[in-house]
């Protein structure tokens, strides 16, 4: 069995079993971008008082992806109309939203940089020196941009005509 076609599969404690083929997705995950996020808390000083308070940004995000990928499962099953790119930059979007982030989530945002966590991680994704950028690149010149613009908010890119 060719171990290259199987998915990667994350334990997850929120979402159990996270599978994620080894194409793009995975690219982004092993990216120093993505895997810094293992490293910043999801939920700030909590763990302080609660020591079992433990989340990570990383795991989010593997989650948001996850979710988002069983949504676009229950769309298609309800024959709701999505071209493979909106999938993809819908995809992207989620594992990526929140690469940004800085260290104890919310609570120093603000105070340590004047930039939020979303301006930070359009930064990201949109600076050619970033791997993640690079990734992106390698498969669609305009990827950056219309990922970045879904995380801003702007969805007409996306829209069908």
């Amino acid at each position: 069995m060719d171990k290259k076609k199987l998915p990667k599969i994350f334990r997850d404690p929120v979402h159990g079993f996270i599978q994620v083929d080894r194409s793009i997705p995975l690219r982004i995950i092993d990216s120093k971008e993505f895997q810094r996020l293992r490293r910043i808390r999801q939920l700030g000083f909590t763990s302080f008082t609660y020591p079992g308070g433990e989340h990570v940004r990383f795991a989010h995000s593997l989650g948001v992806f996850h979710f988002f990928c069983k949504v676009i499962e229950r769309l298609k099953q309800l024959e709701f109309n999505l071209d493979d790119e909106q999938i993809l930059v819908g995809s992207l979007a989620a594992l990526l939203h929140d690469i940004g982030h800085g260290p104890f989530s919310h609570a120093l945002e603000g105070i340590l940089t004047p930039k939020k966590h979303t301006d930070w991680t359009v930064d990201a994704i949109t600076c050619e020196e970033s791997s993640v950028n690079r990734i992106l690149r390698d498969i669609d010149e305009s990827l950056p941009g219309k990922v970045a613009s879904l995380i801003q908010g702007n969805f007409e890119n996306l829209l069908p005509a």
